[in-house]
């Protein structure tokens, strides 16, 4: 029987290819290796490059900022240890040190336009209130009080908002558009918040967080 017959072409065909195969060939490992570099994990001890520059940058820096403090004790001596570390320095990862005190107007201006802010004398003057006498637009009056914490109390007349209103605009519903802590109950011509303790049983405490525009409420007890 012819067996050669019986075979297909496709078959034949790789039967061709079979037998041009060279097994004495070394094998082609060029793609083995790419493919073991790329699957290879990275060494635990190696860092980007980039981390290394980060580090090394801040090396730097840090090494400014003690030749800045010596130079600062050798110059101002004693006095050296009334200067503070600049916070908007130290925000920029840069040395640098400041007194304890306000800085100059023009620090001051330049500091207000980074941070956008108007200066207050940027704005119109409103109409319908006015500075309060009584605490000289501070919110607070002094009360001849020696105790610590109790030298100060909230302006009786603007309700600590340090103003007054002019005219019944203020009063009359637009008493919400106030600053600060103080709540539209709390601004001046606004009803004043309602107790719900009854007469004669309120803390001072309750009293002077009223004053100041807060919210209290009595405790509520659950249960029997």
């Amino acid at each position: 029987m012819d067996t050669d017959e019986d075979l297909t072409e496709e078959q034949v065909a790789e039967a061709n290819e079979d037998g041009d195969h060279d097994d004495t060939a070394e094998p082609d490992t060029d793609e083995d290796e790419t493919a073991a570099e790329e699957d290879a994990p990275l060494e635990p001890d190696a860092e980007p490059e980039s981390f290394a520059l980060v580090e090394a940058h801040q090396k730097e820096w840090d090494r400014v900022r003690k030749y800045l403090a010596k130079n600062l004790g050798e110059i101002e001596g004693d006095n050296a240890t009334h200067y503070l570390e600049c916070p908007w320095c130290n925000g920029f990862g840069t040395p640098g040190f400041v007194l304890p005190e306000a800085p100059p107007v023009e620090v001051q201006a330049a500091m207000m336009s980074a941070l956008n802010i108007r200066p207050p004398d940027e704005y119109q003057k409103d109409n319908y209130s006015r500075v309060c006498d009584s605490c000289n637009g501070l919110g607070e009056t002094r009360s001849g009080s020696k105790v610590p914490g109790r030298e100060l109390l909230v302006c009786f007349q603007c309700k600590g908002n340090g103003w007054v209103a002019v005219g019944d605009e203020r009063g009359a519903g637009l008493a919400q558009f106030t600053n600060g802590p103080s709540s539209a109950a709390a601004a001046a011509g606004a009803t004043p918040t309602p107790s719900y303790m009854p007469d004669g049983t309120e803390p001072p405490e309750v009293t002077e967080l009223r004053e100041k525009g807060y919210i209290v409420m009595p405790p509520v007890v659950v249960g029997g």
